[in-house]
């Protein structure tokens, strides 16, 4: 005879762990390099007294610093990172026997026997369900305590990487032309990036104006001065074949 639990009937639990009390977010926006881009710390809860500690958080990608209403700005994501945080302090979870529960549905466990937690209402955030031939329909669920403050928010999805060295050719408009500009935007002041121009067994470094008048063809590396005087300092001369490659 197949056993089978009360319909509804649970078996909970719980656990704890303490989490952050506030979070602060920091980043630079290039467009504006003196603008204050630090947010304050941001507490999520309106002042728990369970929490300890303070996240930082740096480079979220936000151009403002902006309030917690303000999407995308860093104190709406010290507030998104923050419940986050919150959403770890209490892992519940419970088993049943309805097909009822779903992610996203609050429930409210009756009965003087369960907990506290479960009693004042609680968020489903994932189920996992089975069935067999000689086991009856049986649902666990995961949740967090429901609270108006601040709702669930799912892990971030890890950013996508590329290990490894990736190699890349940057090439001129101009026929043979010894070096190229970095950057096409008017007006550019420079860049950190570098260019080697490989030309036979001479090797030679130079920003993105390289001109024979800021470089010497040795053996050894040079490196351009200025090139602001590009348009007036010659050309190197002409190769049948130059490679150019950029480094970080």
């Amino acid at each position: 005879m197949v056993k089978r639990k009360p319909y509804g009937g649970c078996d909970l639990n719980s656990a704890y762990s303490v989490v952050e009390k506030s979070v602060s977010t920091r980043d630079y926006n290039y467009r504006e390099a003196t603008a204050e881009m630090t947010t304050g710390q941001h507490d999520a809860t309106g002042g728990d007294n369970t929490t300890y500690g303070e996240a930082y958080h740096y480079a979220d990608n936000f151009l403002q610093k902006g309030d917690k209403e303000a999407a995308e700005s860093g104190a709406f994501y010290a507030r998104i990172r923050h419940e986050r945080y919150l959403n770890e302090q209490a892992i519940l979870q419970g088993q049943s026997t309805s097909s009822l529960l779903m992610p996203g549905l609050e429930i409210k466990v009756q009965g003087d026997d369960a907990p506290a937690v479960f009693r004042k209402g609680v968020l489903i955030t994932g189920v996992t369900a089975s069935a067999a031939r000689d086991r009856s329909y049986e649902l666990t669920f995961t949740a967090i305590p429901y609270s108006e403050r601040y709702g669930y928010r799912p892990a971030l999805i890890p950013c996508p990487v590329m290990a490894g060295t990736l190699p890349a050719r940057v090439t001129s408009t101009v026929k043979n032309d010894a070096s190229t500009p970095i950057s096409t935007r008017t007006g550019a002041t420079g860049s950190t990036s570098t260019l080697t121009a490989i030309r036979g067994n001479r090797v030679m470094k130079a920003c993105g104006y390289a001109s024979r008048a800021r470089m010497r063809e040795t053996p050894t590396a040079c490196i351009c001065r200025c090139w602001r005087e590009r348009k007036s300092a010659s050309r190197l001369r002409k190769a049948t074949r130059t490679d150019l490659i950029l480094q970080a």
